[in-house]
């Protein structure tokens, strides 16, 4: 079975914690060429994973490198345009961009529309989707006896997401984007991933009622196709620990997942469930704690490789491709009409 080869463009601390650490231990890779505009940065990064091939310009790389995957971990900022022009490449890959990969709905219209004249696969990293208590729970949620969901219920508080344990090559950040940091922006990025989330377990969603006040905080509330009501509390403080449940009721009992921060690799959501007519909850057990980071890096790298050597490509629905997130632009652009 062939090889392929990688690109990585952009080496800051998410990339170096969940992506190039497995990336250069993955044996189903035969080379990884990496990019940034910081060359402290690149030539540190090169130096400790040993890698030959490094670029200052993402162009170069892609005329001189013959890549079947291209990894896109840069600042949400520059994310949409960067996409563009590796969309618009002449060269045949797949694209994997960070989430968000667009800033609103009319740009990634564009991008989702362009990969499909282009003919490639573009994937968008909604690495909780990949998480071993999601699939659990995806596949458990019908089979406890409940009965029906009345209403789910959402709490995203924003925490600190980033284990300190954790080491990475630090580095100056030089923003240069002239695009402000605005309460739908901060919405957009912290809340697509609850969003995508619901919709990936419950179906698609549309808007019920908002009441999210000038900063972007607040409660919005959803519904989907079986009426069933989806209440999404959101707050925004980076000081805090990192706070994320669901709460699902039905006839019967509940169901709650609490959700790990997403950079602590030993920590796993916690699911359990209680029928009404018991005292205790009940936990559900993961036999594979495996980190979802990890499992979205295997799950892409497997699909590439397959693609690479003509066999029968494997249905990853974990996976997320960026014409699935649009949804989630047009809700948000909803909620700050």
């Amino acid at each position: 079975m062939k090889k392929i080869n990688i690109g990585i463009i952009g080496l800051g601390r998410v990339s170096q914690i969940a992506y190039l650490a497995q990336l250069t231990k993955n044996k189903r890779i035969n080379s990884i060429s990496i990019c940034d505009t910081n060359l402290e940065l690149l030539n540190k990064i090169s130096k400790k994973y040993n890698i030959s091939k490094f670029y200052s310009k993402y162009q170069v790389m892609l005329e001189k490198e013959d890549l079947d995957l291209i990894f896109l971990i840069v600042n949400r900022f520059f994310a949409e345009n960067l996409a563009e022009k590796i969309l618009e490449h002449k060269k045949n890959f797949i694209l994997f961009s960070e989430k968000p990969f667009a800033l609103s709905l009319q740009k990634a219209n564009k991008l989702v529309k362009l990969a499909q004249k282009k003919n490639k696969t573009f994937f968008v990293g909604y690495m909780k989707r990949c998480d071993n208590g999601i699939r659990l729970l995806k596949n458990k949620i019908n089979k406890l006896n409940l009965g029906r969901i009345s209403f789910v219920d959402y709490n995203s508080f924003d925490g600190d997401s980033f284990d300190k344990k954790d080491k990475y090559i630090k580095y100056k950040f030089k923003k240069i984007s002239k695009k402000k940091n605005t309460s739908e922006l901060k919405f957009l990025n912290t809340q697509c991933h609850s969003i995508n989330l619901l919709e990936y377990l419950f179906g698609k969603l549309s808007l019920d009622h908002s009441y999210v006040n000038l900063a972007g905080e607040g409660i919005t509330i959803f519904k989907n196709n079986k009426n069933i009501k989806f209440v999404l509390k959101n707050r925004f403080n980076k000081k805090t620990e990192w706070y994320e449940k669901i709460k699902i009721f039905f006839e019967k009992g509940f169901i709650e997942v609490d959700i790990s921060a997403p950079f602590f690799r030993n920590k796993a959501t916690l699911i359990s469930y209680r029928k009404y007519s018991n005292r205790n909850s009940t936990r559900i057990n993961l036999f594979k704690k495996k980190w979802c980071f990890e499992n979205q890096v295997k799950n892409v790298i497997n699909y590439t490789t397959i693609k690479k050597n003509n066999s029968k490509l494997k249905l990853y629905p974990e996976l997320c491709q960026a014409k699935s997130c649009l949804n989630e632009f047009k809700l948000i652009k909803k909620i700050f009409a």
